[in-house]
């Protein structure tokens, strides 16, 4: 009774059973019937339909007979879908099957998914959660998309529940779209390999990129990680290593690098300075690294270090003075360090120093205020505080020092100002 119906929107009717469509609905490009308790759709009836919302849809079963050209976007988070068949949806760009717990086939040739632009999936067999989606920049005139992928990997293998898999998620950040490297859906998301074989296949697959840029890794390390030429941005996160692989000093084009609650890592190699265009080198709660070697101060581009929460390092390189480029050095919550070399004096550039919690430095060196680029000083100590400043640090006007009211007031401060409104005991003076 409605021929010429482009859209229509039932979502949120939570008593709404059944759709009667007894006729072609040539017109109808919008369907959306999220929320609902529709039970089947034929999507026959609708072959000019581009987006379909059956999100929480929970007693939905989908038939696609025919081939549904003009379908663009397809989400059925939710529902009782078992099988699939996206050969159907050439054109499609986004398709969310989250919390499809019924879902058994999907079937997609290699290259039936060309303009497939989001992609999610989860509680499957393989995965705990599994997302892509590419985002152009519109400040570029010429854009390019880029994709970013990410995924959690299960822990337990449900055809072998005594072989415990490692820990193993990463997050991807690559100018190939999703299409190239996705390859066969089918045999990504719920192929005939067991989750033990599948992990040893994922890392062959993100290896295999050659415009990846960024990549984030929990849990594991893939053998072959300096097949990644273009990597820019890398990192590490909860990896059960105790020396970082010889193959992440080969990524010769990394800009970042960081490492974050790896407990069990002792050491980072010598051979790190190879990293020749390092600009960002991120150090966090790897509470039983001990030192810094002293081959980082090669690392002639580097702008930011942060060492943060590595209770067991002692001490700097001596030669950090070399670092001619580096903007911050971050040292908070390393409660071993001893001091702070005197060659930091040599970094014009330095306009950051972070020192809070770093409760066994008592002596900053006597030249520093010749850093005439040092604009923040971070000396917040929740004890006793046994840090000495030199007189010569005074000259620095404009220097924002933060720590406790008690220390500012032992430096001779009388006038100073919440530093973090609202936070406890951060208090801040401005030279």
């Amino acid at each position: 009774m409605t021929p010429h119906l482009e859209k229509l929107d039932l979502g949120g009717c939570v008593d709404f059973v059944e759709l009667h469509m007894p006729v072609e609905c040539l017109d109808l490009k919008i369907l959306t019937l999220h929320v609902t308790k529709v039970g089947n759709l034929n999507l026959g009836m609708t072959p000019n339909l581009e987006m379909l919302d059956l999100d929480a849809c929970n007693e939905f079963e989908l038939h696609m007979p025919v081939e549904c050209p003009k379908l663009i976007y397809l989400k059925i988070r939710g529902s009782k879908v078992s099988n699939l068949n996206l050969e159907l949806t050439p054109n499609l760009e986004t398709l969310d099957l989250s919390k499809c717990y019924c879902l058994l086939k999907i079937h997609a040739p290699v290259g039936c998914l060309k303009k497939l632009a989001y992609f999610s999936l989860d509680t499957h067999s393989n995965f705990k959660s599994f997302q892509v989606h590419e985002w152009y920049n519109s400040a570029e005139l010429y854009s390019i998309a880029t994709s970013y992928i990410k995924a959690e990997c299960i822990h337990i293998c449900p055809l072998h529940p005594n072989n415990k898999l490692p820990n193993f998620g990463f997050d991807c950040e690559t100018d190939e779209p999703g299409y190239s490297w996705m390859g066969n859906i089918e045999k990504l998301i719920y192929s005939g390999l067991c989750p033990c074989k599948n992990l040893e296949y994922w890392s062959a697959t993100i290896c295999g990129l050659q415009h990846l840029r960024g990549l984030s890794l929990d849990g594991s390390i893939p053998e072959d990680l300096w097949q990644l030429e273009s990597l820019e941005k890398l990192s590490l996160n909860m990896v059960e290593i105790r020396h970082l692989p010889d193959s992440i000093c080969m990524l010769k084009h990394l800009k970042s690098l960081e490492i974050s609650n790896c407990l069990l890592i002792e050491q980072l190699p010598e051979e790190i300075c190879r990293l020749e265009c390092l600009e960002e080198l991120y150090l966090c709660s790897c509470t039983s690294l001990r030192d810094i070697p002293n081959s980082i101060c090669k690392m002639k581009w580097l702008k930011y270090l942060r060492v943060v929460g590595c209770d067991k390092v002692e001490k700097l390189p001596e030669k950090l003075g070399c670092l001619k480029y580096l903007e911050k050095l971050e040292l908070g919550r390393c409660k071993s360090l001893q001091g702070i070399p005197n060659s930091i004096c040599e970094m014009k550039c330095l306009k950051r120093l972070d020192l809070s919690s770093c409760d066994q430095v008592e002596n900053l060196p006597e030249e520093i205020g010749c850093l005439e680029c040092l604009k923040e000083l971070n000396i917040f100590s929740e004890g006793i505080s046994r840090l000495r400043l030199p007189q010569s640090i005074f000259q620095l006007k404009g220097l924002r020092i933060t720590g406790s009211r008690e220390q500012l007031q032992s430096y001779g401060f009388t006038s100073f100002t919440e530093s973090y409104p609202g936070s406890l005991n951060f208090y801040a003076v401005e030279l």
